[in-house]
């Protein structure tokens, strides 16, 4: 439904998908997506309806009406954000984060009342959480040290550069599993000395998808 809704505001202002797309710094991959059935995030059909001038409802075939505002999903404050090149591990077990001066502005509410000095974006790469996350994604991590089984974080192991994946482990035991959500990898058990190797940057709130 909602990329028949885009398609038809594409046309109404003469110009294709993917040439919107590009105005607003969103990536082709992104409406490849679109075209199979995958929502876009928040942020990103925020973006969409402001440029349309439609609401949010209406992108998503909730309303007919273009112009139903009091429906569309509230802005409310905005907040910038940096974005992080990569992750990797320093000296004395401390983890370095990559900044080349990219800034992104999402809605306050998507931090979740983490302080935003906190917070940072970072760009995943590779497959091994799809379809949760795509290569290209853009995700929120407030940075912290540890997170609760069960979370999803950006793990630096082997003294590499930092991956996302589902945290498992037993407090008082001696072992981490790294999950991901692509079934064509496997589940990474970190034991022992190993885990010497391995740290925690921060949990993952959010996702603003590949804008």
């Amino acid at each position: 439904m909602f990329f028949e809704i885009f398609g038809k505001l594409c046309a109404e202002v003469g110009k294709s998908p993917n040439k919107i797309a590009k105005e607003l710094s969103i990536s082709s991959g992104a409406v490849s997506e679109w075209k199979k059935g995958r929502i876009p995030q928040n942020a990103t059909l925020l973006k969409l309806a402001q440029y349309f001038g439609v609401s949010v409802d209406y992108l998503l075939g909730k309303t007919n009406m273009k112009n139903d505002i009091p429906e569309a999903i509230p802005v409310g404050d905005l907040i910038s954000l940096k974005i992080i090149a990569s992750v990797r591990a320093g000296y004395g077990g401390t983890a370095v984060a990559e900044w080349f001066g990219e800034k992104e502005n999402v809605p306050t509410f998507m931090i979740k009342g983490y302080p935003p000095e906190e917070c940072v974006i970072l760009k995943v790469k590779g497959d091994s959480m799809y379809p949760r996350l795509l290569d290209g994604d853009l995700i929120i991590v407030h940075v912290q040290a540890s997170v609760d089984p069960g979370d999803t974080a950006v793990v630096i192991y082997n003294d590499d550069e930092g991956t996302v994946k589902k945290v498992n482990y037993v407090h008082g035991e001696d072992w981490v599993e790294l999950i991901p959500s692509n079934p064509e990898y496997p589940i990474k058990r970190i034991e022992g000395e190993n885990l010497e190797h391995c740290r925690v940057y921060g949990k993952v709130i959010g996702l603003l998808g590949n804008i």
